[in-house]
């Protein structure tokens, strides 16, 4: 028998669901072959799925979604990397004071494309990336940033790359982005088809759980319809309104309108990487 669970969102973890559900079926059934396969969809417990099947996990130190340090911990096999964003600019990253207006306002991705650079360091030639669980509304601006993309507003002066910027972004500079991404296979595993902007976009489904008041939620999507418009100019085309691209805050719309990442069904993805299929068959 196959135990194969999700997380029970608020109460228990992937993998202490599965253990609590394999001990039932063991004390009924003490011969019963019993495999623990604890699953996730993109979101928390990714990395953890994936090591438990065989991945080694990477451990770094990178800048989490409020400009501290966090440690933040992905998975690797061959060229194979498999990045939970939430690990590095998730609402756990946020500390005791939990996500507020400010929080919604100034979180950042750079830290998910700090753990990118490292993955490529590492020999990465295709990099998933599990998108739940964000603190960030930034369109993807800071993990791009990281990744060597520059933002500037109409002075020609540089941005930080936070949501509450990105109203004043002007021109997209992607010379100088990270050269090895051109050899990368990018994927984005989520199971949304929100737009970026508007009613159904990533700011007013999204962000009120990240602690944006109604006003804030307005400038978050103002912020991001300014973002999608600079992002359109530097690489010739608008995919604003592409299902999926709301996804974490927008950072499935900045991998796939720059570097042409695929967004995929996450929970199709991650089984077909840890060979499930097989493992039920055997």
């Amino acid at each position: 028998m196959v135990i194969a669970p999700d997380k029970f969102k608020g109460s228990a973890s992937a993998s202490d669901a599965a253990a609590a559900l394999a001990r039932g079926v063991r004390s009924a059934a003490p011969n019963l072959k019993v495999i623990e396969f604890p699953v996730a969809d993109g979101g928390e417990g990714t990395v953890e799925m994936m090591i438990r099947q065989g991945y080694a996990p990477v451990t770094c130190s990178v800048t989490g979604p409020l400009q501290q340090t966090v440690t933040a911990t992905y998975a690797l096999r061959g060229n194979t990397a498999v990045i939970e964003m939430a690990s590095a600019a998730g609402l756990a990253n946020l500390g005791s004071g939990g996500p507020t207006r400010t929080t919604a306002r100034t979180a950042s991705t750079r830290g998910v494309g700090q753990l990118m650079v490292d993955a490529l360091d590492r020999g990465a030639h295709r990099i998933v990336l599990g998108v739940g669980g964000s603190a960030t509304t930034d369109g993807g601006a800071g993990a791009l940033a990281a990744l060597g993309a520059r933002i500037f507003n109409a002075d020609g002066d540089p941005i930080y790359p936070c949501a509450q910027d990105l109203s004043e972004a002007h021109v997209l500079c992607v010379d100088a982005l990270d050269p090895r991404l051109r050899d990368v296979e990018l994927i984005v595993a989520c199971d949304v088809d929100n737009p970026l902007t508007g009613r159904h976009g990533a700011a007013f489904v999204y962000a009120p759980q990240k602690g944006a008041s109604p006003h804030t939620v307005a400038h978050l999507d103002h912020a991001l319809s300014r973002w999608a418009d600079v992002v359109a100019t530097a690489v010739g085309r608008d995919i604003r309104d592409s299902p999926g691209v709301g996804a974490a805050g927008g950072l499935a719309f900045g991998m796939a309108a720059v570097l042409g990442a695929r967004l995929t069904s996450g929970i199709e993805l991650l089984l077909e990487l840890t060979s499930f299929s097989d493992v039920v068959q055997a």
